[in-house]
């Protein structure tokens, strides 16, 4: 019988991403899209991009080892963003939905508004273009059947299946009876 030492083992951490705030929104190069229309433009789709970084449960720094092999997968480091052009409509983003008032077939809302000198143009206060407000039902977890319209002619139930020689044949068929009326 032999006796040995345990390894004093490392402290578990659980790991998880932290993003940070998104860099301001860059013009893709004029020399990557020179050859598309509008390439001299100051003002069209572009790309921003943030950091990444590892922690520990405790809020310590960690290696990106670290979270690549413990936690879920790589948050983006990149998304597509826009440079409003000039005569473009500027807006707030929209707000969150407003909550639900718990009745079913309800309706929240959510708001944004313009703002810079699109508060001026016409053509950006017509809310047929540009709603400035977007409804929408709410979810619906109670459903109850309403009967709707006349009721049925009597259905009777059909008469017992025979099979002859492996084939299903219909016996007779009933003319009265205790039927059913469905609405």
């Amino acid at each position: 019988f032999e006796e040995k030492e345990c390894e004093v083992s490392p402290v578990c951490y659980s790991y998880r991403w932290k993003t940070h705030k998104w860099r301001r929104c860059q013009l893709v190069p004029w020399y990557v899209r020179q050859d598309s229309p509008g390439a001299h433009e100051t003002c069209g789709p572009g790309l921003q991009a943030r950091a990444i970084t590892c922690r520990r449960q405790d809020g310590g720094q960690a290696d990106i080892s670290e979270c690549l092999k413990y936690s879920g997968p790589l948050p983006s480091l990149t998304q597509t963003c826009q440079i409003p052009c000039q005569d473009d409509c500027q807006f707030t983003n929209w707000s969150k939905f407003s909550s639900c008032n718990g009745d079913c077939g309800g309706v929240r809302t959510r708001k944004r508004t313009l703002i810079g000198k699109s508060k001026k143009r016409d053509k950006c206060r017509n809310s047929q273009l540009y709603p400035l407000i977007e409804n929408q039902f709410c979810p619906c977890d109670k459903y109850s059947a309403q009967p709707v319209g006349n009721w049925s002619d009597c259905i009777l139930p059909e008469g017992k299946l025979e099979v002859l020689l492996g084939v299903k044949v219909q016996g007779d068929i009933k003319e009265c009876g205790q039927g059913y009326r469905y609405q």
